[in-house]
């Protein structure tokens, strides 16, 4: 005989939730919200809700709206040394591997376009949150050191100018590509031209290449 009684549903267990995921997921949205509202107008709250969590559980991975921040910049400037590829040039003969440095760098913020929003939220702060991370501040001497030994290279070889300084080109390289970059949509305005399609983007590389090499040959 077949029971009457109605069956009771167990209750589902809870997944257990992907605390590295998670996180990564929280990190992921604050970027996009750090970028285009700077530190001062990002909320958490929109973040958490990008990231389909409750403001609690982004607390407890990032203590407050100003580690969140720093992890942030932390991530951001890691994707900008991974995608310099400065190991990839040495050995290479200094003309070549000068321009691929150029190339990639412009290409840093062609690929990552947040990371113009973040620099100038953080130069608004006069850089008062990285100041706070050793890691930053350690991640662009393989860098320089790989500039200099290119420079060095190519004085040896007779290409390359003697007088020239490593950290000074290193600015010059990031000055050129980032400003296009960061200003574009006046700059379209006032040079009465498309700045940021792929032919002017790929025609602006072209002209870094060409006046970095041009200063640097002897």
């Amino acid at each position: 005989m077949k029971s009457t009684l109605a069956t009771v549903d167990k209750p589902r267990k809870a997944r257990p939730r992907d605390s590295a995921a998670t996180k990564a997921k929280i990190l992921e949205c604050a970027v996009g919200e750090f970028a285009e509202r700077g530190y001062d107008g990002a909320r958490i709250e929109r973040i958490v809700d990008a990231a389909g969590v409750n403001v609690s559980l982004a607390y407890q991975y990032f203590g407050s709206k100003e580690q969140m921040f720093l992890a942030v910049m932390e991530h951001i400037y890691g994707v900008m040394r991974t995608n310099h590829r400065d190991i990839e040039v040495r050995g290479l003969d200094p003309v070549a591997a000068m321009e691929r440095l150029v190339r990639n760098t412009f290409r840093i913020f062609v690929k990552h376009p947040e990371i113009i929003g973040l620099l100038n939220s953080e130069n608004v702060h006069r850089g008062k949150h990285i100041a706070k991370s050793p890691y930053i501040q350690s991640l662009y001497n393989p860098l320089l050191d790989t500039i200099g030994a290119v420079l060095r290279s190519g004085v040896d070889k007779g290409v390359f100018r003697t007088d020239c300084d490593a950290q000074d080109l290193f600015i010059s390289l990031n000055g050129m590509g980032y400003f296009l970059l960061s200003n574009q949509y006046t700059l379209s305005v006032i040079l009465g031209r498309n700045l940021s399609n792929a032919k002017a983007l790929k025609r602006h590389e072209e002209h870094i290449v060409a006046v970095v090499l041009g200063y640097l040959r002897r």
